[in-house]
């Protein structure tokens, strides 16, 4: 299921999951409850909050669904604000021109003499 979806299928999905991954820890209650805690801090939308409050309770996380209710009336109040992202401005970029070649042979091509010795022949 998609991120964007509002849907209590959703939020039931995000649970199991959290549910599935602290399920063999001595205090999974708490570390169940901080997951979900920290699910909510990240959730803006008002409407995905309300579901997934639905779900916290129904599952019997009591704690997290008031925390969870508290962030949207926050969000509601205008007390807590979203965060805002800046987008960068829009820069000027110069014109892409052309540098002209540098002719490494100028002048022509360049031709080396190499000398060997040879068993002590000059060739």
């Amino acid at each position: 299921m998609p991120n964007y979806t509002e849907s209590v299928a959703y939020a039931q999905e995000r649970l199991t999951r959290i549910q599935s991954r602290y399920q063999h820890l001595y205090s999974a209650d708490y570390y169940i409850r901080r997951a979900a805690n920290s699910s909510t801090r990240r959730m803006t939308n008002v409407n995905k909050l309300r579901s997934w409050e639905t779900v916290l309770r129904e599952a019997g996380h009591e704690q997290a669904a008031d925390y969870c209710r508290q962030r949207y009336e926050g969000l509601e109040r205008g007390t807590i604000t979203p965060p805002v992202r800046r987008r960068l401005a829009r820069t000027e970029v110069a014109r892409f021109e052309r540098i002209p070649r540098s002719d490494p042979y100028a002048t022509g091509p360049v031709f080396v003499e190499y000398e060997f010795t040879i068993a002590g022949d000059d060739v």
